[in-house]
Formats: structure tokens, C-alpha cells, sequence
């Protein structure tokens, strides 16, 4: 993207957003407590479940969602999604591309939208004939 600075036209880069869901793949939730901590100390914006309400308008038990989970989703501003998903790996010590069970699809999806409108994905399909990610 370019702007005028100073009177010169000069190359800018922005940034797009980042945003982690995790999916309770297998039948539990792959961060733990602590995952959902250091996210956010490292500054990404994780939606507590202790800030929630459920379906009925009620708070959720203990802050938690089914499972126990207390967050599933989390993002941050990157240049790019390679960015995003690195810094989230350094933090987790997860795998982005870990591939779950068949059932339940993939444990983590980020996804980047870009300053224009760009979007990517980290999603891996499922083949069913090869029983593979």
C-alpha cells in the first residue's frame, strides 16, 4: 500500500489480523490454561469464556466453556499469516498443522484477513479415501 509522507509517495506496510479457533478434536481441547495466558501476555486478543454468556443469557460455569475449555478463540494484527502462526507455535509449543482425528477435523484453524480484503488459511482438508490429512 502506498501513502503520501511528507509529500513523498512511500510504500506502507499494514497489517491484517490473525484469528486462532481451536476445535475440541478427539474429545478434549488441545491448549491448556496456560496456553490461553501466554497468549495473551504476548498480546493477542483471547475471548474468554469468563466474559461470555451462554446461549440462555447466563454466565458460563466457572468462566468455562464445555470441556473446561476457557477460551477457543484468540487473534492478533501480523503482516502475514506465516507471522501469526509462528509466533502462536513459539507460544503453545503446538503444531498449526497438527491434523486431529477424521471425526472431528483439525485442533487449530488460524486465519489471516488482510488490510484489502485478502484471506488465508491454514486449514488442511481432509481426503476420506486415504483415511489422511
Amino acid at each position: 500500500m502506498k501513502a503520501l509522507i511528507d509529500g513523498v509517495e512511500t510504500e506502507v506496510r499494514v497489517k491484517g489480523k490473525v484469528s486462532y479457533s481451536s476445535n475440541n478434536s478427539g474429545g478434549s481441547w488441545w491448549l491448556k490454561d496456560e496456553d490461553w495466558q501466554a497468549l495473551e501476555a504476548a498480546g493477542w486478543n483471547v475471548e474468554w469464556y469468563r466474559d461470555r454468556l451462554d446461549w440462555d443469557g447466563k454466565p458460563y460455569p466457572d468462566g468455562r466453556y464445555i470441556g473446561g475449555a476457557l477460551a477457543t478463540n484468540a487473534s492478533k494484527e501480523f503482516f502475514s499469516l506465516g507471522e501469526g502462526v509462528a509466533e502462536w507455535e513459539r507460544i503453545t509449543g503446538e503444531r498449526a498443522s497438527d491434523a486431529g482425528c477424521s471425526c472431528c477435523g483439525a485442533p487449530h484453524s488460524l486465519t489471516y484477513e488482510g488490510p484489502n480484503g485478502g484471506y488465508e488459511s491454514n486449514e488442511i482438508d481432509y481426503d476420506e479415501e486415504d483415511d489422511d490429512w
